[in-house]
């Protein structure tokens, strides 16, 4: 269970230390996820799950996952997602039932069950994957070809706080139908890669979105955003992106956000 870390500007790996509970036993892991604050969740096949601290370097123990049934949970081959808040939405099995499904919030020290369940849930935690939308919603879909979405309470949706968010530095005061265009600014890629599944899959959204609402019938609009400068997370260094606005976009005044992980400029 030892961690190392690779370092891409020394090219070196270092080690991290070892996790404060048992994490993999018997033979599998679950997602692992940076929150926010700087905090790495990881989840164990076991229901044991472990905190890292990346800005202190030091490990401590996360809570165990129990089911309604008082049993262990399993975390093998599921997704979880960051909320706009820094909650983690994460999916696990009863790990003596494997077709028993869970949804839990984790919000840094503890965790809360998600009493609504999906409309379509499936029989098992691996047909499931998760990403964050620009609402701050969390879109998840499966093997079978069902999609359902989360809602987080408004508080969740609204809870980030204020570093977190993009900044524009630069952006075009006018742009035209099928033109591209340069914007600046920091934070574009937000403080966390948003989504992560066990070790078969990952499901990374971070990467800047940009959102044109219409000012007066509220309409909302997303321009496709390529050949970002950086994809670093949790940065303050200046970054750029560019944008595509759709061919046939109506005329308009709008405003104009850049959304990471579903919190906007």
């Amino acid at each position: 269970d030892i961690t190392e870390i690779y370092n891409p500007n020394t090219f070196e790996w270092y080690t991290a230390g070892k996790p404060t509970t048992d994490l993999y036993k018997p033979a599998e892991m679950g997602p692992s996820i940076l929150r926010p604050d700087g905090t790495v969740f990881v989840t164990g096949k076991n229901g044991n799950s472990s905190i890292f601290d990346s800005r202190k370097g030091i490990w401590y123990p996360g809570p165990t996952f129990m089911t309604p049934l008082n049993n262990p949970c399993s975390f093998s081959e599921t997704a979880a997602a960051v909320l706009p808040n820094g909650n983690v939405l994460t999916v696990c099995n009863d790990i003596y039932n494997s077709g028993d499904i869970y949804w839990y919030e984790f919000d840094g020290k503890d965790y809360h069950s998600v009493t609504s369940r999906p409309p379509t849930s499936p029989q098992a935690t691996s047909q499931l994957h998760v990403i964050v939308l620009p609402t701050g919603e969390i879109l998840q879909c499966s093997i079978s070809n069902y999609v359902d979405i989360y809602t987080p309470s408004p508080t969740t949706i609204r809870g980030f706080e204020e570093s977190w968010r993009p900044v524009v530095t630069y952006a075009p005061l006018e742009v035209g139908r099928g033109g591209t265009y340069k914007i600046e600014g920091v934070l574009f890629n937000g403080m966390t890669q948003g989504a992560m599944f066990g070790d078969d899959y990952q499901g990374a959204c971070n990467y800047p979105l940009l959102r044109l609402t219409d000012l007066k019938s509220m309409y909302v609009y997303y321009c496709r955003t390529h050949d970002h400068s950086k994809m670093a997370v949790a940065s303050y260094d200046p970054v750029f992106t560019y944008f595509d606005v759709p061919i046939d976009q109506p005329l308009g005044n709008f405003t104009l956000e850049v959304v990471a992980n579903g919190i906007p400029s």
